[in-house]
């Protein structure tokens, strides 16, 4: 079975229905159908083709993990969610388009995409743990000001991730959410009260200015972004190595402020030389 058009009256795809069919190429969903189950489609490794009618409202979780053949998914016109590792582990996906209307990005749902390029627009209010984990192609992802919550490590190893839009209404960036992002060259957001450990570890090319409300910075956040300026405000909890552990990993410098010696004292007490820490007057 190489093809299959699944017949028409057919409302739903039940759980692991097509689950380890390892032959199955291409499927087509009749008009009408709302929902795929959880783990529909997984390790059907020579799928390459999946036609989705406009009536899709769900695909659960896990549903193409492990299809490796896949390349194209067009969902512009699902109108409901998609569930945690939906693509996890599709090796040859290339593009994705997600409506605007998908208020979230689940756990691993493109994790170790490593194909993936492209994410046209989406406006997601919640971006979840490793969602795009190991997607080593993608090159930028247009996401809409909407954003509120990025889980732990959505975009580790997202090595040659260039921008991500606009993401204002973000003020927080969670453990390791940039891990290894070596192709991020700037970040731009002026509401980011807390970094937390690892956020920007080994992102080389990043340049970014940080809030004048900053609270924190987690340890190693900013390890390895040999090329950033940083400039502090005021004295604020920091972990341990923030700015890096080591000459080969220091930011370049570090801005304090003159007529506050207890910031400098601060950055000097987590490693960084006093050679890289420069004061401004405002």
């Amino acid at each position: 079975m190489n093809n299959y058009d699944v017949r028409e009256g057919v409302t739903e795809i039940y759980k692991f229905a097509f689950f380890n069919c390892g032959y199955l190429q291409s499927v087509s969903l009749p008009t009408g159908c709302t929902d795929i189950g959880s783990h529909a489609f997984r390790n059907c490794t020579n799928l390459e083709n999946i036609s989705f009618p406009k009536s899709l409202t769900y695909i659960g979780g896990h549903c193409f993990e492990n299809c490796t053949s896949l390349e194209n998914i067009s969902l512009s016109d699902l109108s409901g969610s998609i569930g945690e590792a939906a693509f996890k582990n599709c090796s040859s996906l290339k593009e994705v388009h997600i409506p605007v209307s998908i208020p979230s990005i689940k756990d691993y749902t493109f994790y170790n995409c490593t194909s993936l390029e492209y994410m046209y627009r989406c406006c997601p209010k919640k971006i979840g743990t490793s969602a795009f984990e190991n997607c080593s192609s993608l090159k930028r992802l247009d996401i809409g000001s909407d954003l509120k919550d990025l889980g732990d490590t959505a975009f580790k190893g997202c090595t040659s991730l260039q921008t991500i839009g606009s993401i204002m209404d973000l003020t927080s960036i969670s453990s390791g959410a940039f891990y290894n992002c070596s192709s991020l060259e700037n970040f731009e957001n002026n509401n980011i009260k807390n970094v937390y450990s690892s956020a920007f570890y080994d992102c080389k090319k990043l340049k970014i200015k940080l809030n004048e409300d900053l609270e924190s910075i987690g340890s190693y956040a900013f390890h390895g972004c040999i090329e950033a300026t940083l400039k502090l405000y005021k004295p604020i909890p920091m972990g341990r190595f923030p700015f890096g552990l080591g000459e080969d990993s220091w930011c370049k410098s570090i801005l304090v402020p003159y007529y506050n010696r207890d910031v400098k004292y601060e950055v000097n007490k987590r490693g960084y030389p006093d050679s890289r820490i420069h004061e401004y007057v405002n």
